[in-house]
């Protein structure tokens, strides 16, 4: 009761340094650590409203998951090797006795058995002996404390590796003397600026007691954004690391503190450490709030949340890439966000320079766009294919093909949004597929490609009445001029004039050929007025059936004629040549203006 009204409150109010006991550091820092206000929940990803929140996995011991490594072996290799122990408080007294069941492993067993690991005892004062612990994943490192059951040494080193123990950086430094030991000063002014230094401490490098003495530091002893960490990348980076070790430099000399008498006989010089706990976190960057140990693989690994993936959520989860990957803040929890290709795709990248252009709103591009899509996010059609409006955007039948002529369009350009074909020079219709008016198909296969059009040879005439349209006839060579156009059979319900242009409602009879196959009932005829006739041709009356041959298809229910096109009142007698097997056997489909 004690415990919890008065020692874990005033824990968290009151400034930890090192200065406390052994005892009240180590209990008020756990405390710090695991106490996590209602307001400062971290244990949930998501909030009621199933947003994104930052969060982060529960603190732990670290150490009592690792099988850590010795630089020095222990003590019992040998059956008959003895561990020599200090005792007593004014008369001081040495100890020895076989060294039994003794492992390294000792040392993380906190809480669990009364253990002791003791290193191989030695003849002269033990120097440079190393304690490593692997966590296989980077660890945000809130404290060490080491308990030992022996003398605490005279020079204590803790480094840190944030790349799995290819290189080392100091975190902390004890010893008796600082200056004198690791030329540091125990006074030094820990500012933002160098709160990544590590600092030397002496109080915790006495010889005495000879047992139990504890050594205790503190990632964030000193440091002025202690109760700041997310805003500090400085420190956030000192308390990162993979790795933990533990250098014990040296120990103190018998003869230094007068028990000289007590090393002339056997190894006098041994370790004994009881308990080491490694107190922190996973560093899963604010997207997980589970991080567990696998045993099989001997590593711990974050469960990830936000749409991320990875040993430490430090990626986003593939397709989820429309934005850049952050840490999470408390502010901000920066999920991944899922890329929008338009179900035409699965794959994609983050393109910072979309990114940037965009405001800072979207930075996916898609990747293998399928069904013929193209664009940062496959909402476009590629060359030679066009929307297809009727459909929706992510529909696989989209993109249409434009199905233009592989010898009257041009290939690279494919066509427009309206499916209509770039034409070359000297020729015309929806896909490409006619000459322009006076202009016949190219019989130079050499040259076709290039030129699949060529000028009609000439052929002098009478001029017309500019006041009349040209006559027309329904002859076997007229017919075979509209072949890959149009023939259509109906009446005109309705005409209208608009200056140079005439607009003509065409009730459909029947059509022969030439449509876009579909069966049209009614079609908007289009005429405009040539430079050299005084009236619109060709002409006709309303509610008299006619025949309309054009060079020209029907494309979405419109059909377009001029000069050179035949508009006929229907006879019976037309039929017969408008049959396919008449066409196939009098029409010669090279020498005509289509192709």
């Amino acid at each position: 009761i004690y415990l919890y009204f008065k020692i874990i409150p005033w824990c968290l109010h009151v400034h930890v340094t090192m200065t406390m006991s052994s005892f009240l550091f180590i209990l008020c820092f756990l405390i710090k650590s695991i106490h996590v206000s209602p307001a400062e929940d971290a244990s949930k990803c998501y909030n009621r409203e199933n947003t994104p929140i930052n969060c982060q996995p529960k603190f732990i011991n670290a150490a009592e998951y690792i099988t850590p490594w010795s630089s020095h072996p222990s003590c019992g290799i040998n059956p008959a090797e003895k561990a020599c122990i200090l005792e007593g408080d004014d008369e001081v007294t040495m100890n020895c006795r076989k060294c039994k069941r003794n492992n390294i492993t000792f040392i993380t067993d906190t809480g669990r058995n009364n253990t002791c690991w003791l290193s191989k005892p030695s003849k002269t004062p033990i120097k440079n002996l190393e304690i490593v612990f692997s966590f296989a994943k980077s660890l945000q490192i809130n404290y060490v404390t080491i308990q030992f059951c022996t003398p605490r040494p005279k020079s204590i080193r803790i480094l840190k590796s944030m790349n799995h123990g290819k290189s080392w950086s100091e975190l902390q430094f004890f010893a008796d003397d600082c200056n004198g030991v690791y030329n540091l000063s125990e006074d030094i002014n820990i500012t933002k600026q160098n709160e990544h230094l590590p600092i030397c401490l002496e109080n915790y490098s006495q010889f005495r007691p000879l047992s139990d003495g504890q050594v205790a530091f503190s990632t964030l002893q000193s440091r002025p954004s202690a109760r700041n960490i997310n805003n500090s990348p400085v420190l956030i980076e000192f308390m990162s690391a993979t790795d933990i070790k533990i250098v014990l430099d040296s120990m103190f000399s018998l003869s230094s503190q007068g028990l000289g008498h007590l090393g002339k006989a056997g190894f006098p010089y041994i370790y004994g450490i009881s308990d080491v706990l490694i107190g922190g976190r996973c560093i899963c960057y604010g997207h997980a709030k589970i991080c567990d140990f696998n045993q099989e693989r001997q590593r711990f690994e974050c469960t990830c949340e936000h749409n991320t993936k990875g040993l430490d959520c430090g990626v986003c989860k593939d397709f989820y890439h429309d934005l850049p990957w952050q840490r999470g803040t408390a502010n901000n929890a920066h999920a991944c966000r899922r890329c929008e290709c338009n179900m035409h795709s699965t794959k994609c990248r983050f393109s910072m320079n979309k990114y940037k252009a965009s405001g800072g709103k979207t930075g996916g591009v898609c990747i293998d766009c399928q069904h013929h899509t193209a664009g940062d996010n496959c909402e476009k059609c590629e060359v030679g294919y066009y929307p297809n409006k009727a459909k929706s955007v992510n529909d696989p039948a989209y993109c249409e093909v434009c199905n233009c002529h592989e010898y009257g369009a041009y290939k690279d350009k494919g066509c427009d949004e309206n499916g209509e074909c770039h034409c070359r020079d000297n020729v015309s219709g929806t896909k490409c597929d006619m000459c322009v008016d006076g202009y016949i198909q190219n019989a130079d296969g050499n040259t076709l490609r290039e030129s699949p059009c060529l000028p009609m040879p000439r052929v002098d005439k009478e001029p017309l009445p500019q006041d009349t349209c040209p006559k027309m006839n329904l002859k076997q060579k007229s017919i075979c001029n509209f072949e890959s156009g149009s023939a259509i059979r109906g009446i005109p319900t309705t005409i209208n004039d608009n200056g140079n242009t005439r607009k003509v409602t065409f009730k459909v009879e029947k059509i022969y050929y030439g449509s876009d196959s579909r069966n049209y009932q009614h079609i908007t005829i289009k005429l405009r007025k040539e430079s050299e006739y005084s009236l619109i041709c060709p002409s006709m009356k309303l509610h008299k059936k006619y025949l309309v041959l054009a060079k020209s298809k029907i494309n979405r229910s419109t059909l377009t004629i001029g000069i050179n096109d035949t508009v006929k009142k229907y006879k019976k007698k037309y039929e017969q040549k408008l049959q396919p097997s008449f066409r196939e056997k009098h029409c010669d489909f090279k020498n005509n203006g289509a192709f």
